[in-house]
């Protein structure tokens, strides 16, 4: 019997199927909106004996978890802080059981990788009460990303028989942006917070910004809530700074120095760096930096911008690795025990 894992993103579906053994017998990748397209592919699939679903924000739950009347009402309850993501991994769980009813479901959050950040690291110092009432804490996400790409330098370097590095800085370029400090293989502080669009800049997001411009553009531009938020989540980063989401040929612009996209690149690069150098600090070193994420393991320009800025710490291309994270191996490993 197979298994399925989706991996519902904000630009895409991504499927992958495979067999009892663990043999990938098929991928697919669907734009997330053509519901027609997934439901034409998905009433293909036959021998499915379990599904494995991708959740960025499962608040508190443990991963892996079946899925149940309970189960949603949490993902649905965490929906306004992953308004992007939480609704459409809902609507391809409920699209998949249309056609697969007696395949269980189990749900493998991103949140879960940093459930062992410390008190003084997820905690907002904003009034306790207000906090705790609206679960207002850092959660951090691109968890199961980063699982995939702890194994991958794992295996790499074992082959070469280097030891495992106990001080690791991971950054997580793609659609969105993180950077990770992990130590002794446990996440310790990262930058994205209650919600995907804190920390650095990203392609359509902001990244963190002065919180009270919300305040501002609502005296001054009469902005509502979500007027503020589409802003800094869909309107901002690249796609703000450049009008472009087309990361390959910003970049390959910007090393010829075209404007504006050689300055959106410079604060892309700086934004990343900064927090590079703050988790150098808080780990007291550090042993390698790992790329990871479409831009980070694609694009060499970006790899070799922040080394220039990161040698005098001794992050250099000797112990700078980069790897494509396998999100649906991990998702598939944590479920293939799960009693069907």
């Amino acid at each position: 019997m197979n298994t399925l894992v989706l991996n519902p993103g904000s630009r895409w579906l991504k499927g992958s199927l495979y067999d009892a053994a663990g043999r990938l017998l098929d991928t697919h990748k669907i734009a997330i909106d053509e519901h027609e397209a997934q439901d034409a592919w998905l009433r293909k699939i036959e021998d499915v004996s379990r599904i494995g679903v991708r959740v960025v924000h499962g608040g508190g739950l443990e991963s892996p978890v079946r899925f149940d009347t309970h189960v949603r009402d949490t993902i649905e309850s965490f929906s306004v802080y992953a308004p992007l993501h939480n609704p459409r991994a809902l609507a391809v769980i409920d699209r998949a059981q249309k056609y697969m009813r007696d395949a269980p479901v189990y749900c493998v959050f991103d949140t879960h990788f940093h459930r062992t950040l410390p008190e003084e690291a997820y905690t907002y110092p904003i009034a306790t009460n207000v906090a705790q009432t609206y679960h207002l804490r850092r959660y951090g996400f691109h968890g199961i990303a980063l699982q995939s790409v702890l194994a991958q330098l794992t295996e790499h370097l074992h082959r070469e028989g280097k030891p495992q590095p106990r001080k690791l800085i991971m950054a997580h370029l793609g659609g969105g942006t993180s950077i990770t400090a992990v130590e002794r293989g446990r996440s310790v502080a990262t930058t994205m917070g209650a919600t995907p669009l804190e920390g650095a800049m990203m392609i359509t997001r902001s990244g963190s910004v002065d919180p009270d411009i919300a305040r501002v553009l609502s005296e001054v531009a009469h902005y509502d809530p979500q007027q503020t938020s589409t802003l800094l989540n869909e309107q901002s980063g690249f796609q703000g700074l450049v009008g472009s989401s087309d990361t390959k040929q910003i970049i390959d612009e910007a090393m010829v120095g075209k404007q504006p996209e050689a300055l959106a690149f410079r604060i892309y690069v700086r934004s990343i760096v900064e927090r590079i150098f703050g988790y150098y600090g808080l780990l007291q070193g550090v042993d390698a930096l790992v790329f990871s994420g479409g831009i980070g393991f694609r694009n060499v320009y970006i790899r070799l911008e922040v080394l220039k800025w990161t040698d005098i710490i001794g992050i250099t291309e000797a112990n700078t690795y980069a790897f494509q994270a396998d999100e649906a191996r991990v998702i598939f490993e944590m479920i293939r025990n799960c009693e069907s």
